[in-house]
């Protein structure tokens, strides 16, 4: 057995509507115990109103099915993955658009199940919280979740969150198809997982949600890249010349030029150690680069992607050049009002340079979209005039 216990990834502000779905249905399971135990008839007639009956369908069911549970270890499962993965994703997405996200990930699940099965009822938090991990999947792939396992071995181990959750769904899919007759309800979670990976999918190839270097959809974008680099690389092209594939041609670099033809070949290193997702060697080997060269840039994934590296490793000031290198080479990238806010953000909580951060906060007024962001925004633009009034 795995039991998740948490995840590595740093929330970025407080959750609430996590804690919150999580306090009604403990609530919830309170209550049920105390009228089983001293009013049954009234709990006979809660499960008859209330939990999701396929032959006999009310529409609220869909909603109040999610909130009841069958048993302590049903309802402590559920209320365990719910605390690991949930508050990434209300993170994430919000906290009114995730508990839209949960309701309808419930729905969907629980839908799906009465119209498979509708002589079985359905009860429980586990379509939704399926939903849930489906779409953390998208978002955070790459998120290592630490596991209590007692199966062989007894310990804690750490894992990617892809292989833990892709583990459970190949559970689900196995026991759904060999007709498990236990009474939990695969079928319903596989909808959940569908559902969440889907919508989460939807939402980063369209950018309501932005993406980020380490989402699903990121990830197959990059690995698309990849294989096209290796391609052009192994027909003897260098991707900082001018040749087109497959020609041995006069390169833009000229060769009478030693200093450009290093430049080429170290930028060409750094590519292909972003390839092969090797971002600490990119990394040294990006600042040994600046040390160099003057403000060498990158193409515009791989320099976006040295970035935000430093950015997670905490170092401050590369982040901070290697943004600023990213704006001024891409000034117009649909990327760009969130590196302002994130230099801006640089320069007055870490570099303490609250004159750099000006500019960048007021020119963002009108481009950014998320209320978040625009907090933060406003935010920072108090804390660096205070700054600045402070400094002498």
């Amino acid at each position: 057995m795995f039991i998740p216990l948490g995840t590595d990834r740093p929330l970025k502000r407080p959750t609430l509507i996590n804690h919150v779905l999580i306090g009604v249905s403990v609530a919830t399971f309170i209550a049920d115990v105390f009228l089983q135990r001293f009013a049954p008839d009234a709990y006979g007639a809660i499960q008859e109103a209330l939990w999701l009956h396929g032959d006999r369908f009310k529409p609220w069911t869909l909603i109040t099915y999610q909130f009841l549970h069958g048993g302590f270890l049903h309802l402590a499962g559920n209320m365990l993955f719910l605390f690991v993965f949930g508050p990434n994703l209300e993170d994430r997405l919000g906290r009114w658009w995730y508990l839209l996200f949960y309701l309808v990930g419930g729905m969907a699940a629980g839908g799906l199940h009465a119209l498979w099965t509708p002589e079985s009822p359905v009860v429980g938090a586990s379509g939704a919280i399926s939903a849930v991990t489906g779409a953390f999947l998208v978002f955070f792939p790459r998120t290592i979740v630490r596991v209590f396992i007692f199966i062989f071995i007894i310990g804690v181990i750490e894992i990617p969150a892809a292989w833990f959750i892709g583990f459970q769904i190949f559970l689900n899919v196995m026991y759904q198809g060999f007709g498990s007759d236990s009474n939990v309800a695969y079928l319903a979670h596989l909808g959940g997982y569908v559902y969440g990976a889907a919508v989460a999918l939807a939402l980063l190839a369209t950018g309501i949600v932005p993406r980020e270097p380490y989402d699903l959809f990121s990830l197959g974008r990059q690995a698309k890249r990849r294989r096209a680099f290796r391609e052009l690389t192994s027909r003897g092209n260098d991707p900082w010349a001018a040749n087109k594939p497959g020609q041995r041609g006069p390169r833009r670099t000229p060769k009478e030029d030693p200093r450009q033809e290093e430049l080429a070949r170290r930028r060409a290193e750094i590519s292909a150690f972003v390839a092969d997702e090797n971002l600490d060697g990119a990394a040294d080997a990006y600042q040994s680069l600046r040390a160099d060269f003057d403000r060498p840039a990158m193409n515009r994934d791989v320099q976006l992607a040295l970035a935000n590296f430093y950015m997670q490793r905490g170092d401050h000031a590369d982040a901070a050049e290697s943004y600023s290198i990213f704006l001024q080479k891409h000034p117009r990238d649909s990327e760009t009002p969130r590196i302002r806010l994130l230099l801006a953000l640089l320069y007055t909580r870490y570099l303490d340079k609250p004159a750099a951060a000006r500019p960048l906060l007021h020119e963002l007024r009108d481009k950014l979209t998320g209320d978040d962001q625009k907090q933060l925004a406003e935010a920072l633009l108090t804390e660096t005039e205070d700054a600045m009034k402070d400094q002498p």
